[in-house]
């Protein structure tokens, strides 16, 4: 299957490739915006992108959840989450040990501020893409500046 095969199921399903993608080392990447509310995590609330880049405890909390297989289908819905699951079989010659399709996810966070969610499709946690986080203004929040 070629770039433009992985593209055209891909926008069947909703999805896109990142700008610039050529099939290398480029990944379909999916981004979805949610509010925290809907991971139902209840140490979650009130918090800011901040405050959970400086509590490890919560940022864990955070990326179980959102590599619940519940939760990512609630995301994504079943047609999305199966086209994604599909694509990870996909060879490409990227040396990535955590996997070829990549759910990227934006948290909403109380005070709107956010922060970015990696979840390789075979993994179980996501990872906190602490480069990403964002005060509701959209001024960069520098991790451990807290």
């Amino acid at each position: 299957m070629g770039v433009l095969d992985i593209m055209v199921a891909l926008a069947v399903a909703g999805l896109s490739m990142p700008a610039g993608a050529s099939g290398g080392a480029e990944r379909p990447t999916p981004r979805y915006e949610i509010s925290v509310e809907r991971l139902q995590v209840a140490a979650a609330t009130g918090k800011s992108a901040g405050d959970v880049l400086s509590d490890n405890n919560l940022k864990a909390q955070l990326e179980s959840r959102l590599g619940d297989t519940d939760v990512v289908r609630a995301i994504v819905g079943d047609a999305v989450l199966a086209e994604m699951v599909e694509a990870s079989h996909v060879p490409t010659y990227t040396p990535d040990r955590d996997g070829r399709t990549v759910l990227t996810v934006r948290l909403i966070l109380d005070d709107r501020s956010s922060l970015d969610f990696r979840l390789p499709v075979r993994r179980t946690t996501a990872d906190a893409l602490e480069d990403t986080a964002r005060t509701a203004g959209g001024a960069r929040i520098a991790p451990g500046a807290q």
